[in-house]
């Protein structure tokens, strides 16, 4: 019964670690590869836009939703960091290279910080199943 105890709260702690990556590691990867190619977009509109602190404001997530010409229907951008966080107004930039990748202007300007961000969640995520597996063993063995 510990085991399946400690097998169900690792799976759940995995689970939503990955989901979080991967909301947050697309746009990371995107915003990383044109972080130099980013420009106004004054054909995209903020519908919608909410930031959270977590954590006595420890951590934040963001949720962007816009709408932009030439796209059916809305979007959204997630991103999160380290610290805490006001939203505020957003302005929506588009890679000049790429029309279809949009971020925002406080998106790109906390780059380092996600990246931390992001970074320590995949570390964790990568020490979850050793952790697993050696405390499986110690209880085997004891």
């Amino acid at each position: 019964m510990r085991h399946l105890r400690l097998i169900l709260s690792s799976l759940f702690l995995i689970t939503s670690l990955v989901f979080v990556l991967r909301s947050h590691g697309v746009l990371l990867w995107q915003e990383i590869t044109h972080r130099n190619d980013f420009a106004p977009a004054p054909e995209a509109r903020v519908t919608e836009a909410k930031c959270t602190n977590w954590n006595l404001f420890l951590v934040h997530d963001c949720k962007i939703r816009f709408a932009a010409a030439g796209m059916p229907g809305e979007s959204e951008i997630h991103f999160g960091g380290f610290g805490r966080t006001e939203g505020g107004k957003f302005k929506m930039l588009h890679a000049r290279s790429e029309p279809g990748i949009y971020t925002t202007d406080a998106a790109l300007g906390e780059l380092n910080n996600t990246v931390a961000f992001v970074t320590l969640l995949a570390m964790v995520l990568a020490a979850i199943p050793l952790g697993l597996v050696l405390r499986m063993r110690r209880l085997a063995a004891g």
